[in-house]
């Protein structure tokens, strides 16, 4: 509420003669204050406020400082303590190596450092290859060892039985099929004779019986390197001319392929690819002409060894005037 100001004296203001002024009535809304509502208060969650309080949190960090000391600590300790065996080198072993029992020795270490298949026992290792090179004192593990020997030319391990490998010269484009042979392929070898070179006119390539069906084990270019293992035969700077091919013959065969690899001029033929029944069927008839030579009575002289190598010396010296077919 609110006065009204009236005019009068100082006198009548100072004893009071002034009539009290009449209150005016007059619109406060303007000036009233505005209450300020009351904000509600925020519901506590039990476990928000148990996760504030220090007290709390001081009291886990301690459990956990205790289970920690006597707990985690003691079963780490037992654990670097625990003892493995495991079979170590007792000296330098080069690669390819077959290790034998005198070679190995079991020690234990730490069981946390024991390699990922490491080998504990020396029944397990004895007898097996050497897939790396080992060095004294050094853990033998199942990816360094080898059931076989470790090469680079598995087929060399797996020769059929009675079967030698023996490598043969075909350096040019048309003694090799314009580089085209592969292992695994069955070829067939023809020969100029050395003394017919020179000749002007009938060169006639000399069939030789006993190298009809040869299969092919590898071929090579002209620094040794596997022609089949190289990845990108689009490759300019890879050298994918054949020089040389490793082919898989018996006593005879190697006998003839000798004496022709001096005497003549060799050049093959593919005869299959691919076909492992078609590949067998040829070597079977190619050893049926071996077995031809066999004589007939066993009490006459001469043996099979001594036919077989006077038919492969034939071929090998091609008689003057003499054609085979």
């Amino acid at each position: 509420m609110l006065f009204k100001k009236q005019k009068g004296s100082t006198k009548d203001l100072v004893y009071g003669n002034a009539s009290e002024p009449e209150p005016v009535r007059e619109s406060t809304s303007k000036f009233k204050k505005k209450e300020k509502k009351a904000k509600p208060q925020k519901e506590r969650q039990g476990m928000g406020g148990l996760l504030r309080n220090k007290v709390l949190w001081g009291t886990l960090c301690i459990i956990a400082a205790l289970l920690l000391a006597f707990v985690g600590v003691p079963m780490a300790q037992e654990k670097a303590a625990a003892l493995a065996p495991v079979v170590v080198l007792k000296n330098d072993v080069p690669i390819g190596t077959q290790l034998t029992r005198e070679m190995l020795a079991v020690v234990e270490i730490g069981a946390s450092g024991v390699p990922r298949n490491a080998i504990s026992s020396i029944s397990d290792a004895a007898g097996k290859y050497m897939a790396t090179i080992g060095l004294a004192d050094d853990i033998l593990t199942g990816k360094r060892l080898s059931d076989n020997y470790p090469t680079d030319d598995p087929e060399l391990l797996a020769l059929p039985e009675g079967k030698v490998a023996m490598a043969v010269a075909l350096d040019s484009l048309e003694q090799s099929v314009a580089s085209k042979l592969r292992a695994g392929d069955l070829i067939q070898l023809f020969a100029v004779m050395n003394d017919t070179l020179d000749a002007t006119d009938d060169l006639v390539a000399m069939v030789v019986p006993e190298l009809r069906a040869v299969e092919v084990l590898n071929v090579t270019n002209n620094a040794a390197v596997n022609i089949s293992d190289q990845d990108d035969p689009l490759d300019p700077d890879e050298d994918r001319q054949i020089t040389t091919v490793v082919l898989a013959v018996n006593q005879q065969q190697a006998a003839a392929l000798a004496g022709l690899t001096v005497n003549a001029h060799l050049h093959s033929a593919l005869v299959l690819r691919g076909s492992e029944t078609g590949k067998a069927a040829l070597l079977a008839a190619q050893e049926e002409y071996f077995s031809s030579l066999k004589v007939e009575d066993p009490d006459e002289p001469g043996t099979e060894a001594e036919d077989s190598g006077q038919a492969g010396a034939e071929v090998a010296t091609g008689p003057e005037g003499e054609e085979d077919t």
